[in-house]
């Protein structure tokens, strides 16, 4: 025969909600004094001109003009020759002959397709020797001071050397074909070049 002895938990009783729910005349004075205390701190808020922010935080707001700050270059240091390319190439000379010489290239189709044979096969690859021409002509110091090398026929690796050999070089490059674009969707517009 088993014996259990079980301790009596005291019997408490809950306070149950009145049946008026806060309706009544006491729970009406607390929400208009919950009322008219936030509205007394917002228009505090507002007045005193405490920011949103200053209520979380003790940061000041960030600076985000000076979060992109420029270093001042450490090579090379500004000097005249610098200062006169720069006005060279920001000159409206400058700005127009650019321009025109943009635009001659771009009307010489290089057009490359999926489906190009062989060079010296295929005659659509013969657009780039007038294309190589063009920037021959167009650019004739650097064909002369640089080093030009033909890559695959038509690739053009220019090399300009400097003076100090134990630098490290820098690559900049670009391509000469352009897209294929169906004669039906393009629209010529006249670009005037101004002095």
């Amino acid at each position: 025969m088993r014996i259990t002895m079980e301790k009596a938990l005291p019997i408490t009783s809950h306070p149950v909600p009145s049946p008026n729910n806060g309706n009544g005349l006491a729970g009406r004075i607390r929400r208009r004094i919950a009322w008219a205390l936030m509205s007394l701190s917002l228009a505090y808020l507002i007045l005193s001109g405490t920011s949103p922010q200053t209520w979380w935080s003790a940061k000041s707001p960030p600076n985000y003009a000076a979060q992109c700050v420029q270093p001042d270059a450490l090579f090379p240091k500004d000097n005249a020759d610098l200062t006169k390319a720069f006005d060279f190439i920001s000159s409206p000379e400058f700005k127009n002959a650019t321009i025109k010489r943009l635009s001659d290239a771009v009307k010489i189709k290089t057009e490359t397709f999926d489906d190009l044979g062989e060079i010296g096969v295929d005659k659509r690859w013969e657009v780039f020797y007038g294309f190589s021409e063009y920037l021959e002509k167009t650019f004739p110091t650097v064909h002369e001071k640089l080093k030009v090398e033909k890559v695959n026929t038509h690739g053009l690796l220019y090399t300009w050397q400097g003076s100090d050999a134990g630098l490290k070089p820098t690559v900049l490059m670009a391509h000469q074909d352009t897209v294929p674009v169906p004669a039906e969707t393009v629209s010529c517009h006249q670009i005037n070049v101004h002095d």
